[in-house]
């Protein structure tokens, strides 16, 4: 977006991890970064300014929704515990404001998601007027700063950071591109998912439906071609899909030509293998890009009514 306003997922996911903008000549300042997936969590991130690279804060968690067209994120963790709200700043960037919470003296345990996710429950009993957390996210720019190693947290009651997308060449240089194509099976009903690599947008529209795979398949990059318009068709790309009663997880990384799906019962279980496999292709880091098909950028389709039966 060119100036300020509403956040949108799929820009949260096109444009992690999220760097804070900072003067040129700090090279090898350490400070805090976000990287968003679409099932709601979110990664606290350090990186060091100029090395290229990002590493999990030690036991910090951290999740994220939309409300309206405001952006709220809960950390919660040794170095940090906050509750931010975010719109997007002119230029394209994320003003994030950030209120400091207090954590418990002398915590050292690892925190949870479920925990941050309470944050986010309880902003609802006394969040503050609407239009004075949004001219305070976009009026005061700074630069947010993570103690190194276990150094004690500096306290602030608030601090506002102007953030920008990192995307795949700030945080690594992918050693594989694609993983092994997946072709759909004929005789089982689940769904598919259609990656748009140049957009980071991900369709399937029949997810859900009891629809052989090659029908979903076809319906999402019918999807997918149809949202890039004229000229761009070739940027969507088949990632594969699972069986009717499992889970479908992608994952990706900005600016990579490719997706990675995995299948389980289990959303924990499917997206720790989904990750799992991006990582080890890439030998970087991924972020979930959809869940069960159903990405937060998903332009809705038609559901499977043809009635066309599976082949036994």
């Amino acid at each position: 977006a060119a100036s300020g306003g509403e956040v949108s997922a799929a820009d949260l996911m096109r444009g992690s991890p999220w760097l804070p903008v900072v003067d040129a000549g700090r090279a090898g300042t350490a400070v805090a970064a976000l990287r968003f997936h679409a099932d709601g969590v979110a990664d606290l991130l350090r990186h060091r300014i100029g090395s290229g690279r990002f590493e999990p804060m030690p036991r910090a968690k951290a999740a994220w929704r939309i409300d309206g067209d405001t952006l709220q994120v809960a950390i919660v963790g040794e170095v940090l515990n906050a509750l931010c709200a975010g719109l997007r700043a002119p230029g394209g960037g994320l003003a994030l404001s950030c209120e400091d919470r207090a954590a418990t003296p002398g915590r050292t345990r690892d925190h949870t998601l479920d925990e941050a996710r309470a944050v986010l429950v309880a902003a609802d009993g006394d969040a503050a007027d609407p239009e004075t957390a949004r001219i305070r996210a976009l009026v005061a720019l700074a630069t947010g700063r993570v103690p190194a190693g276990q150094a004690p947290p500096v306290r602030v009651e608030r601090v506002a950071v102007l953030l920008q997308p990192g995307g795949a060449p700030a945080a690594c240089r992918p050693a594989r591109a694609r993983p092994r194509a997946v072709q759909p099976q004929p005789r089982v009903a689940g769904d598919w998912i259609a990656l748009d690599a140049r957009r980071f947008d991900a369709y399937a529209p029949l997810s859900g439906s009891a629809c052989p795979q090659p029908q979903a398949r076809d319906a999402a990059l019918a999807a997918c071609r149809k949202a890039a318009g004229p000229g761009n068709a070739a940027a969507c790309r088949s990632v594969g899909g699972c069986p009717v009663g499992q889970v479908s997880v992608l994952a990706g990384l900005p600016g990579v030509d490719a997706g990675w799906v995995a299948c389980d019962v289990s959303a924990d279980a499917a997206r720790r293998a989904a990750l799992g496999a991006c990582r080890a292709d890439l030998g970087c880091d991924c972020q979930v890009v959809a869940l069960s098909g159903r990405n937060l950028a998903t332009v809705p389709g038609p559901m499977c009514t043809s009635g066309r039966p599976l082949r036994r």
